[in-house]
This record gives C-alpha cells, structure tokens and sequence, in this order.
C-alpha cells in the first residue's frame, strides 16, 4: 500500500488503500440554481456577492485574518466559501490573495498532494462595501478569495493530529485516543522525554544544573519503570485534570519524581542541596509544567522544517529526533498531509501555523484539507 494514497476512515480509526482522485479544479457539475430568493438591501459582503452573481448564505467562520461566508452561484446553483480579509497592514492582506493565488496556479505541478489543499476558483484583490455601506456606498480594499466549501474535520482526529493549545478536557477523547496510539511506540515516548529535557534546559525558570549524563540516566529509569508501571506514584493535586490519559500522567509523574531525586543526588555541595530541598515543591512544580510542554505537542508538525523557530510550539513530535518514520507507523493518515506539506514548500509556499481550527474535510472523500494559507511563507 502506499502511503501516501491512504486514506483515513473516520467511522474505524484506520486507513484504507483506496486511492481518492484528486480535487480538480474545474468547476463541479452544475446544479439547477435554487430559486430567487427575496434578499433585502443588503450591504458590506452580501452586497458585494450580490453584485458578483451569487446568493449571500450564513457566516462560514470568523478569525483573526477575516471572515468566511457561504454563497450559492446564481446561474449554476453551486456552493462555494468566500473568504474575505481587510487589513490594516496592506502587506497581509495582500500576501493572502497571493497565497491562495499561488495554490491555484501551482495545483496541477503538487499531483496527488493537492487534495490536501482547497480548490481555489479565484483570488484577488477588490473593493468590498465597508460594513452597513450598499454596493454604492464606501468601499476598502480586501482580499477575496472564493473556494471549495468544505466540512468540520472530526475533532478527534483534528486534535489527536494538529497543534490544539489544548489537551485536556475539551479534547478528552481526541488525547485519549492519540495517547494510546503515542505510548505503545517506545521510541515515540522515549522523544518526549528527550524534549521534556530539551526544555527544561532553555526553560527561563531557575532549576539545579542537570548534566547530560544524568539526564540519560533518568531516562532509561523512567523508560525502564514506565514499561513496568511499576512505581506506585502520589501524583501532585489537580494534574489529573490537565491529563487525560492515565499512561500521560503516570509518564509526566515518574519525570518529576525521578528528575527531581537525581537532582538532590548530584548537587555539588551541602549548601547547594539544601537550596534544592528547600524549593522542592517549586521544582517539581516546573518539571511537571515542563513536561507537559513536550507531552502536548502534536503529531504533525504546524510547519514545515525550518519554517519555525528550534522551540516553537508549531514543531511537532515529527520534527524532533528524527522521529518522522515512527510518527508514520502509529499514525499512518498523517503520512500523505505531512508529504503534501513538504511538496507545497519544494514549489515555494512554506506552510506554517497549520493548526486543529484550520484543517477541515472534503465531503466526500474525507480527505483531510488545510483551509488557511494566509500565514504560509514564501
């Protein structure tokens, strides 16, 4: 099977092998147009799809960069999601138009990755009524980019996938689920621990000096007792709210506790072990939010390599260690989006800041799809 043509089934919490064709970018067979409806006089962005032949439907989505609304095609009846942005920094919204333009020219050249993109019909820089104005009224420049209408990716796969900024109880199942899958790769869990050390080094926090060698040490510890489960652990008050998974905190626990023991073992003199028995409790304080840092990373990476920073919180587990080939054997549907992302780099638009809230699903192929491009770098 190749892995790149694999497809996620949603129902099963698998992949299957059969190849989905790619999202053309003609238009789809045209559908009789509903009829007229009774539109009031309208303004801002309705006025505006009025005037460019569709009918104005509910608000699709709002963020930072602008809003999506829904339109239906007068003439062919076809649904399509408008996306507007007005900035007050002329560059941003000028850098939209021309990445999503880019997706348009360059879908052919991406093959069988450019279903995990929208299909783009246009993109381009107008003047769209201010909020309240008819079409006549006052204008702003906006980007306008008109595209597939897609539909909510499952949370749990959008969240067990993508950077959430939250892994706790409003993502109970999609951590639960990514949990398990995580903690039955060795050396998926033996990079997290690894990172967890990584931050703990550059963490701007006062902690005991801990040496590389300790650091190994510890880790094969914590590996050997986390296998086992054999260290019954005293979990500090209110982590089991934050992890939703019993493996996630009992690794998390055994970090802290292990860590921390080996820290008063190797302290250089009386005066400085007494400094680490006195802030016992703010140590391990920071040990378990340092590890919880590295524990809520994502599978897949918000950007591509070299696109964020060493620690940014956009690099995911794939990009640490080297860890790309076991990320693809326990979460095989990230396989062909993380492919796809490194294709659309190679043609000159580096994705970045891809996230749960910006990935949705073509209906009916259930092909995982990143919607937002505005912040994808050239």
């Amino acid at each position: 099977m190749e892995a790149s043509q694999s497809t996620f089934d949603f129902e099963n919490g698998s992949t299957r092998a059969d190849p989905q064709p790619v999202a053309s970018q003609e238009e789809p067979d045209s559908q009789e147009p509903e009829e007229e409806p009774d539109v009031p006089s309208a303004t801002g962005v309705g006025a505006y799809l009025i005037s460019k032949g569709f009918y104005p439907d509910k608000e699709l989505g709002r963020g930072v960069d602008g809003v999506v609304v829904g339109a239906t095609n007068k003439r062919t009846g076809q649904k399509v999601a408008v996306k507007f942005v007005r900035q007050t920094t002329e560059g941003d919204m000028r850098r939209e138009a021309r990445n999503y333009e880019t997706i348009k020219n360059k879908r052919n050249s991406l093959g069988e990755f450019a279903k995990h993109f929208p299909v783009v019909y246009s993109s381009n820089i107008e003047e769209v009524p201010f909020d309240g104005e008819p079409i006549d009224g006052q204008k702003i420049p906006t980007a306008v980019i008109v595209m597939e209408q897609l539909e909510e990716l499952p949370k749990e796969v959008a969240a067990g996938l993508f950077p959430t900024g939250d892994l706790g109880r409003k993502n109970a199942q999609a951590t639960r689920q990514r949990d398990e899958r995580i903690f039955k790769n060795e050396r998926l869990v033996g990079g997290m621990i690894g990172l967890a050390y990584d931050l703990l080094e550059n963490a701007n926090v006062w902690t005991p000096d801990f040496p590389v060698d300790a650091e190994m040490e510890v880790s094969e510890e914590i590996m050997s007792n986390f296998k086992e489960l054999k260290i019954p652990i005293q979990e500090p008050p209110g982590w089991d709210k934050i992890f939703q998974s019993k493996q996630g905190l009992f690794l998390a626990t055994l970090f802290m506790k292990l860590t921390y023991e080996k820290m008063v073992e190797i302290a250089p003199n009386r005066d400085e072990k007494s400094l680490v028995l006195d802030y016992e409790q703010n140590i391990k304080k920071t040990l378990m939010e340092i590890f919880y840092k590295a524990y809520s990373r994502s599978v897949v990476s918000g950007a591509v390599q070299g696109a964020a920073t060493p620690y940014s919180t956009l690099r995911g587990l794939d990009q640490f260690y080297g860890q790309e080939g076991e990320i693809e054997k326990s979460f095989p549907e990230s396989v062909s989006i993380r492919k796809a992302m490194k294709a659309l780099g190679m043609e000159g638009l580096k994705p970045f800041d891809v996230h749960s809230g910006n990935v949705m699903m073509r209906p009916k192929t259930k092909e995982i799809v990143i919607v937002d491009l505005g912040r994808f770098k050239t």
